[in-house]
């Protein structure tokens, strides 16, 4: 059956709805179940990024593995793992549970839409689409450390600027806070795409997913802001809502693809 565009009852974007079988269908990001009468719902003309990013996959399943298998070396990477020669890196069971707790959270977090007209209503969509996973790995011996929960933006900057390291921007799974488990946090990354977390310590998170940015732009942020793209430590001042309204310039991602 051709995927459907719909409107969701309560939704605040248009989401691509397929038949999973006769008279059930879903949208493509996995997010909804969708009714008969959500068809006859007018659309509001700003499509769900989950979805689009299932089409797009659908229409080049040779660059979404290619996307895949990328993102399962960075895994095997960062957690201090060799390559597997002729296969395809695979996660633990874990790892797996951990990722599926934190994109629920995700799509919870995506009902808070600041404007549907947006590129991204939400610091989530952002992630959803442009973010990378990562496995925690315990801070490095070399660099002695008192980890400083709360302030993990300003903390990552600091490491960023010290070592030369990557900012991270993006979500982290803590199990155990409420009312998720899935907070928004900053971290590092070091030339070999290992993990340096600065603010949690260590085995407090269990995944992270976030979005890499090059110091350029981290730098170019507004000033009184810790955080680039979401709410920081000063609440006042909200998310970037400039990167949220219109997207993320050509020079703001960094690393692999």
């Amino acid at each position: 059956m051709t995927p459907t565009p719909v409107r969701v009852h309560g939704g605040r974007v248009d989401h691509t709805a397929r038949e999973e079988r006769p008279g059930r269908w879903r949208t493509l990001c996995g997010a909804l179940h969708v009714s008969a009468a959500d068809f006859e719902r007018p659309l509001c003309g700003t499509p769900c990024t989950g979805c689009a990013c299932a089409l797009r996959d659908a229409a080049d399943p040779a660059a979404a593995a290619l996307r895949a298998h990328t993102t399962t070396v960075q895994h095997r990477s960062a957690a201090g793992q060799l390559p597997l020669p002729d296969t395809e890196p695979r996660l633990d069971a874990a790892a797996l549970r951990a990722q599926s707790e934190l994109r629920d959270s995700l799509w919870l977090f995506r009902q808070l839409a600041l404007d549907a007209t947006w590129r991204y209503p939400t610091f989530a969509d952002l992630v959803i689409e442009h973010g990378r996973w990562y496995a925690p790995a315990p801070w490095p011996s070399a660099h002695p450390w008192s980890h400083t929960p709360g302030r993990c933006f300003e903390a990552a900057h600091t490491w960023a600027d010290r070592e030369g390291w990557t900012y991270v921007e993006g979500y982290a799974l803590v199990p155990g806070t409420w009312p998720t488990a899935a907070v928004e946090h900053a971290w590092c990354l070091t030339d070999h795409g290992d993990i340096d977390d600065p603010a949690l310590p260590d085995g407090f998170a269990t995944i992270y997913l976030g979005v890499p940015l090059t110091d350029s732009f981290r730098r170019d942020r507004p000033d009184g802001r810790d955080a680039v793209l979401t709410v920081g430590s000063n609440i006042v001042l909200g998310p970037n809502t400039e990167v949220l309204r219109t997207g993320l310039p050509p020079h703001a991602l960094t690393g692999p693809p």
